[in-house]
């Protein structure tokens, strides 16, 4: 959600396009303090896609 190299918008745009697609977000701040937790939002996101 911090990361103007990828924008939040432009993630939901593509998840929008697609017929099973969510977007799981993180911060670049949880990232520098916690490793996994971009793994765990992925995880979560495809869990939620299922």
């Amino acid at each position: 959600a911090d990361d103007p190299i990828h924008p939040a918008e432009v993630a939901r745009a593509w998840a929008a396009a697609l017929p099973r697609a969510e977007v799981g977000e993180s911060t670049l701040t949880a990232l520098g303090a916690d490793r996994e937790s971009l793994g765990r939002a992925t995880v979560l996101a495809w869990l939620r896609a299922l």
